[in-house]
C-alpha cells in the first residue's frame, strides 16, 4: 500500500436524465413519478447488470434502512427523503446506482476508487443507456442540451466527484487556501459527512461544475489533473510535516491516539477526527500493526467510522451518551485486540 493510498477514498460519476413532458420531481405528483417509473424502470432493467439487481420502493423503507443507505452513499439526501413513486436500483456489487424520481427522473452514479475506472463504468453505463433508451423521449435541447431541474446545469447530464482525505492539510492549517484554489479552478468543495459537522473527520468531497453539451471529455480531464494535483499536494504536505513541524505533528497524532486508546465517552466528531489521524500515523509509520497490513488497518477503521455513523444516524440525540460509551469502549477492545506498536517518532 502506497503512502498516498488513503487520500483519495472514492471516485463518483453522477449521469442525470429527464423525460420530456412530464414535471421535475420537485413539482411532480403522485401520477406522474408512477409514469415517469413506468417509462423508465423497463429501460435500466434491460440494462446489462440490472436485470437481477436490488429493486428499492422508497415508500417501502424504514428510517433505519434509509440512514443505512445513505451513510453508504447509495442514498442521496434528497432521495432519502422521497417517497411514494420513487425508486432505486443497485447493481449486484453496488457499484452502480439508480434512482428514479430524485432531483431529475432519472439518476445513476457509479462509485469507484480509481477515478480511471469510474469513468471506464460511466462510459459503458452511457452506452448502455443510449442503446436501452433509443426510443425514450428525453428533454434534450439542441443547444442546451440534457434539461435538468436547475437550469444552470443543463448540458452534458454528467457530473465528476471525488471523496478526499486530507488530514495533512488540515494539520498544515491550508483548507481555507484550498478552499480558496477550488473557487477559482471552478470546482465546488464541501464537507463529506451531511451531519452539520463541517470538516469533520478532515473527509471532504470536490465536485465539477456542470458543463455545456459535448464538454465531457474536457471536464473530466481537467477535473482529473485537477485532484492528482490535490492529492500530490496532500502528499506534500504530509511530508513537509514529517521534516519541518515533527512536535506539531507528533502532539497531534498523539493526542488521536491517546483518545482512542483511553478515552470512556467518545463523540462522533471526536471518533472521526482521531480515526482520521490514526489513519494518516499508520500511513507515516507512526503505527506499525502486525501481522496486519496498513491497507487492511486503514480499511477496518473506515468500515468502523461507517457503522458508527449509521448508529449515530438511527438513535439521534436520545440516545448519543449511550452511543458516546459505546464507541469508547468499542475503540479501546479494537485496539487491544490488534498486536501493534505505537511511536511518534520524536524525541
Amino acid at each position: 500500500m502506497g503512502l498516498g493510498s488513503d487520500v483519495v477514498l472514492t471516485s463518483v460519476i453522477r449521469i442525470t436524465r429527464n423525460l420530456k413532458g412530464y414535471p421535475f420531481p420537485g413539482w411532480s405528483t403522485a401520477e406522474s413519478r408512477d409514469a415517469v417509473v413506468t417509462a423508465l424502470l423497463p429501460v435500466v432493467r434491460l440494462m446489462r447488470g440490472y436485470r437481477n439487481g436490488c429493486e428499492l420502493d422508497m415508500s417501502e423503507l424504514s428510517y433505519e434502512q434509509r440512514c443505512a443507505l445513505l451513510e453508504r452513499k447509495l442514498l442521496t439526501p434528497c432521495m432519502a427523503a422521497r417517497g411514494a413513486g420513487c425508486r432505486v436500483v443497485l447493481s449486484p456489487k453496488k457499484q452502480t446506482v439508480f434512482m428514479l424520481n430524485e432531483e431529475e427522473h432519472l439518476v445513476a452514479h457509479c462509485f469507484s476508487c480509481s477515478y480511471q475506472d469510474a469513468l471506464s463504468a460511466a462510459s459503458r453505463l452511457l452506452r448502455e443507456l443510449e442503446a436501452a433508451s433509443k426510443d425514450i423521449p428525453w428533454a434534450f435541447d439542441p443547444e442546451m442540451g440534457y434539461l435538468s431541474s436547475l437550469p444552470s446545469e443543463a448540458g452534458d447530464g454528467i457530473q465528476f466527484s471525488q471523496v478526499l482525505h486530507l488530514p495533512g492539510l488540515q494539520l498544515a492549517g491550508m483548507m481555507e487556501a484550498v478552499s480558496r484554489a477550488m473557487d477559482k479552478l471552478h470546482v465546488t468543495m464541501g464537507p463529506f459527512y451531511a451531519d452539520g459537522n463541517e470538516g469533520t473527520g478532515n473527509t471532504y468531497i470536490f465536485s465539477s461544475v456542470p458543463g455545456p453539451l459535448d464538454s465531457r471529455s474536457e471536464i473530466a480531464q481537467y477535473f482529473g489533473e485537477v485532484m492528482s494535483r490535490m492529492e500530490l499536494r496532500e502528499l506534500q504536505v504530509r511530508c513537509q510535516l514529517q521534516e519541518n513541524d515533527l512536535p506539531r505533528l507528533c502532539d497531534s497524532i498523539g493526542r488521536a491516539y491517546g483518545l482512542l486508546r483511553h478515552a470512556h465517552r467518545l463523540s462522533l466528531r471526536e471518533l472521526r477526527d482521531a480515526l482520521s489521524l490514526l489513519i494518516l500515523a499508520t500511513q507515516l509509520g507512526h503505527v506499525e500493526w502486525t501481522p496486519l497490513l496498513p491497507s487492511e488497518v486503514v480499511a477496518q477503521l473506515g468500515e468502523l467510522v461507517h457503522c458508527f455513523s449509521v448508529e449515530a444516524a438511527l438513535g439521534g440525540d436520545a440516545q448519543e451518551e449511550a452511543l458516546s460509551l459505546k464507541r469508547a469502549m468499542t475503540m479501546r477492545s479494537w485496539l487491544s485486540n490488534r498486536p501493534h506498536h505505537f511511536s511518534t517518532l520524536y524525541d
